[in-house]
């Protein structure tokens, strides 16, 4: 058992850091407006995580934040999306999103502005709410801190 492990266990850092540099790039792509090289790395991201059947539960977390960024990025510089890019987001994001205040925030914006579900601002709000509720600035929630700024 032990030899299978060590065998495969690079080659799934390799694959880890292959999905980074595709990632990576795609957020710096998308930062600079540059819709096509976005779309590119995309892809190659898509079809990297295809071939080697990877889903939420076996992509490590800063690449799970990476592609969250990147498709935010993307989506928010309204570069064309397609609805499978939109579903694979969404599959993404609600992936312990209990747990996870900036895919929150990312499912609040898909509400808000209608990207790739139904736009509706009263689910946008619940996810922004849930977000800020779990969101902490030092020991305090950031509901409560963005409570005391309005008072301040």
């Amino acid at each position: 058992m032990l030899l299978c492990w060590l065998a495969v266990s690079p080659a799934v850092a390799q694959n880890q850091n292959d999905f980074t540099g595709f990632l990576e790039g795609a957020v710096t792509a998308a930062k600079l407006g540059a819709e096509k090289t976005f779309h590119t790395r995309i892809r190659y991201f898509a079809t990297a995580i295809e071939r080697n059947n990877i889903t939420p539960q076996n992509l490590n977390e800063a690449n799970q934040d990476l592609y969250r960024q990147a498709m935010y990025e993307g989506a928010i510089r309204k570069f064309n999306l397609s609805e499978q890019q939109y579903e694979q987001l969404l599959s993404f994001l609600a992936y312990k999103i209990e747990d996870n205040p900036p895919n929150m925030t990312s499912m609040g914006v898909l509400y808000q502005y209608g990207y790739g579900v139904e736009q509706n601002d009263i689910e946008a709000v619940k996810w922004y709410r849930k977000a800020a509720e779990r969101e902490t600035h030092g020991d305090r929630p950031i509901s409560a801190t963005c409570i005391l700024m309005d008072k301040a």
